[in-house]
C-alpha cells in the first residue's frame, strides 16, 4: 500500500471511530422536537448536576422497590422572572414529601455566555447560577439529599427532548410531572396562581392495586 493510501486509510478509521461513539453531551436516541402531552411516554435523558453527580431519568425508574412514584421535571432560566415562584413551590413540595414518594429535577437552559461575562469559566457560570437560586429562595440545590437534582442543559439538548426549546424558540416555566412507568401524568405550560394547588394534587394520586 502507498503512503498516500494508507494515509487515507488511516483517516478514514479515525473519522469511523469518532462517528460511532457521540460525545458525552449528546442525548441518546434523541427524538425530533415534540409538544408532550398528559398519556405520552417521557423522553429519556441524562446529565451532570451541580455537585457532578450523574442523574439518568431511565436509571432512576428502574430501582422499583426505591424508585420514587414521581419525578418532576421543571425547566427554567435566570433570565425567567416567573420562574422564581415555581421553583419555591417545588423546593417546599420536596422538603414535606417522602424520600419514596417525588424526586425534583430542575433543568437550567442558561446558555453559559448568557450569565457570565465572556472571559469567565464554567465555574463562573456555575456560582451565577447557585446565587440567582439563593436569591429566588431555593434551598434544595445546597443539599445532597439524593432526591433534588439541578441540572445545566446550555445547549438545550434536553429541552429539545421535552418540546420547550421549539424552532428556535425557549419557552419558560414548563413543569412536567412523570411517574414510575415515564409516563407524562401532567403537563404545566407556565405557572398560574393555581400552580401550587395544581401540581400537589398531581402527586397525590392514589396507588393502584398492587402498589404501582
Amino acid at each position: 500500500m502507498s503512503g498516500r493510501l494508507r494515509w487515507y486509510a488511516v483517516v478514514g478509521l479515525v473519522v469511523g471511530v469518532t462517528l460511532a461513539f457521540p460525545t458525552a453531551a449528546q442525548q441518546p436516541d434523541r427524538p425530533k422536537t415534540v409538544e408532550l402531552d398528559e398519556g405520552a411516554r417521557a423522553p429519556n435523558f441524562s446529565g451532570f448536576t451541580f455537585d457532578e453527580r450523574v442523574f439518568h431519568l431511565k436509571g432512576l425508574l428502574a430501582k422499583k422497590k426505591r424508585a420514587p412514584r414521581f419525578v418532576v421535571v421543571s425547566f427554567w432560566s435566570t433570565t425567567c422572572k416567573h420562574c422564581r415562584k415555581g421553583l419555591r413551590v417545588l423546593d417546599t413540595l420536596l422538603t414535606e414529601s417522602s424520600r419514596n414518594k417525588i424526586h425534583v429535577v430542575l433543568v437550567a437552559c442558561d446558555q453559559e455566555s448568557e450569565s457570565a461575562n465572556p472571559n469567565g469559566t464554567q465555574d463562573d457560570h456555575l456560582k451565577l447560577l447557585m446565587e440567582w437560586l439563593d436569591q429566588a429562595g431555593v434551598k434544595s440545590h445546597r443539599n445532597r439529599d439524593g432526591r433534588s437534582w439541578f441540572l445545566r442543559d446550555p445547549d438545550l439538548a434536553i429541552a429539545t427532548r421535552y418540546g420547550v426549546f421549539s424552532a428556535g424558540q425557549l419557552t419558560l416555566p414548563q413543569t412536567f410531572v412523570v411517574d414510575r412507568k415515564r409516563k407524562v401524568v401532567r403537563v404545566f405550560a407556565g405557572e398560574g396562581k393555581d400552580f401550587e394547588e395544581e401540581i400537589r394534587a398531581a402527586v397525590k394520586r392514589k396507588r393502584r392495586k398492587g402498589g404501582k
